[in-house]
This record gives structure tokens, C-alpha cells and sequence, in this order.
């Protein structure tokens, strides 16, 4: 088990991390905190192909 603890701890941490990540996600999108330019306008040309 004492040369598992390094791996334990790792997956644990990976986990913790995901966990996290997910709640900041819902909080974000609950709140409608998400990205403030969600239509990118073009501007200019697009090259032409030859």
C-alpha cells in the first residue's frame, strides 16, 4: 500500500480538480457569467484561392 500512495494521491487530486471544475461550470452558467463576445464578428477579407 506505502508504494500506492503516491498514485492514490494523484487520482485523488485529478478527481478533486474535475470536481471543482464542474462546479465553477455550473455556477458560471446559472449565473449567466460566460463569455461576454460569443458572436465574433469578421473583419476584412478571406484570401481567395488561386
Amino acid at each position: 500500500m506505502k508504494e500506492n500512495r503516491p498514485i492514490i494521491l494523484w487520482l485523488i487530486s485529478g478527481c478533486l480538480l474535475i470536481f471543482i471544475m464542474v462546479i465553477v461550470g455550473g455556477i458560471t452558467r446559472l449565473t449567466d457569467s460566460g463569455l461576454s463576445m460569443v458572436d465574433w464578428s469578421i473583419y476584412g477579407e478571406f484570401p481567395t484561392e488561386k
